[in-house]
């Protein structure tokens, strides 16, 4: 699990829900570090986290609360409530564009592009991703002018877009 941020944390605390089989390993790249489970429930604290990488983890869970504080005051978390695909900027485009997308949850993400024909030009991300918010860039510059499709497949939810590469 990864976090994204614009500034300095020096302190998390998140509480997670499980069912049946789950996993934690925190970061070792911390000051101080420690999780407490019960039952379905895990707690976990992380202070002064080096990098974006807070634990890695086997099952699934949900976020049930974040807390998240720098040395003046608490900072403010947003989680993502649905998941989304942003509209690709600028579009039309040469030779690149950027487009953003938006996980409720932790899923199997396949993010690709198709020619008119359905053909697959590019797999730009085929892995399993954490909730949160992701941004990629795709350069078209070996490819021919034309209206190309972006597919993201996110779960059990699919988002298309047109993309058009005028050279």
């Amino acid at each position: 699990m990864k976090m994204s941020r614009n500034g300095y944390v020096g302190a998390i605390k998140m509480v997670l829900q499980h069912d049946g089989y789950f996993q934690i390993k925190l970061t070792e790249n911390a000051l101080v570090k420690g999780s407490h489970t019960q039952r379905n429930t895990t707690t976990l604290v992380i202070v002064a986290p080096e990098s974006d990488h807070l634990f890695s983890y086997e099952g699934s869970f949900e976020i049930v609360e974040v807390e998240a504080a720098n040395s003046n005051s608490m900072i403010s978390v947003t989680l993502p409530s649905k998941t989304s695909l942003e509209s690709a900027y600028p579009n039309p485009f040469n030779p690149s564009t950027t487009f953003s997308y938006v996980l409720a949850e932790t899923n199997e993400v396949d993010l690709s592009v198709y020619s008119i024909t359905g053909q697959l030009v590019e797999s730009l991300v085929d892995s399993r991703q954490d909730a949160g918010s992701y941004s990629l860039i795709w350069d078209a510059s070996l490819q021919p002018s034309g209206l190309y499709f972006l597919r993201l497949q996110a779960g059990n939810e699919t988002f298309n877009q047109k993309l058009m590469v005028i050279k």
